[in-house]
């Protein structure tokens, strides 16, 4: 029977499938279904290739960790704190390798996401000199005027009209400040209708599908990666909640009395049918799910 001291292993397991299922998925889904004419994005599937392997080592040294505790709290040859200090010592290396792992995978995500998104969203025209910072001046202040009178979904409206004609009329300085740039969000907040905010993500991607077609498949692809549970972002409760409980519980846990013969690694998680993209997804259980709640 493979090492569990927890359950927490087990969630673990099933919720790093889970991600790696709908990052492969979302990646594959855009390399079959984007036209010709859409970015390639391999840079992303790249940068994306070694993370389902690396999630799979982090499991394997939390895995490793407990077999060699158990091993050393099993050995009768040690005295109790001798047995202590090595314990402390296997809980410091593990350590460093979790952390050197979780540090890559996060930069990789970080990546992920920067491509996806530049792909998506207009970019800001260079130069960005004083030239073009005194006609941003001058589009704010007409956007404010435009806005000023509208009320919540209205002003959203507007914002999304306002967006199309500036995508479909090759204005890309105001296409960056409606699409990429902060100062909707900001004006949105500073009017105090900040609770429209949940709407203007949605709405200004449709525009852009509606704008410019071709980049409808790279609009899917960076809402599943950018989604904040089942994309890219949930890595930062992986690592900062889930993985530290494991890392924790493994590092305490002490066997009974009666030692178990130290067991054999049951842990890897089945194989894809893009073997450049992960793994697949195994069966989720209600009682999986329970051990833990984010």
């Amino acid at each position: 029977m493979p090492f569990d001291p927890h359950p927490l292993i087990g969630t673990w397991k099933s919720l790093t499938s889970e991600l790696v299922e709908s990052v492969s998925t979302a990646l594959e889904a855009y390399r079959r279904d984007s036209p010709p004419s859409a970015p390639s994005l391999a840079k992303v599937r790249t940068t994306w290739r070694p993370v389902p392997d690396a999630l799979d080592q982090i499991e394997e040294t939390v895995v490793q960790l407990g077999e060699d505790i158990l091993a050393v709290s099993s050995n009768i040859d040690l005295t109790a704190d001798a047995r202590a200090r090595r314990i402390d010592t296997l809980g410091d290396v593990a350590m460093t390798a979790l952390k050197t792992a979780t540090s890559d995978i996060q930069a990789r995500a970080k990546t992920m996401l920067g491509l996806a998104r530049d792909a998506v969203y207009p970019q800001r025209p260079q130069p960005e000199d004083a030239l073009q910072e005194a006609r941003l001046s001058g589009l704010k202040t007409d956007l404010k005027m435009a806005l000023d009178p509208l009320e919540g979904q209205a002003a959203i409206d507007r914002i999304k009209e306002l967006l199309a004609r500036a995508l479909t009329n090759g204005d890309q300085l105001s296409a960056w400040l409606l699409a990429s740039s902060d100062w909707p969000s900001d004006y949105l907040r500073a009017r105090d209708i900040g609770p429209y905010l949940m709407t203007l993500a949605p709405e200004i991607d449709r525009t852009i599908e509606d704008a410019t077609p071709d980049a409808e498949a790279a609009v899917a692809l960076y809402r599943t990666l950018s989604h904040p549970r089942d994309g890219l972002p949930r890595l930062d409760t992986l690592f900062n909640i889930c993985l530290a409980q494991v890392f924790d519980t493994v590092k305490t846990w002490r066997p009974s009395t009666t030692y178990p013969t130290p067991p054999s690694r049951a842990m890897s998680r089945p194989t894809a049918t893009d073997p450049t993209l992960g793994r697949a997804q195994p069966p989720r259980t209600d009682s999986t799910m329970s051990t833990m709640t984010f």
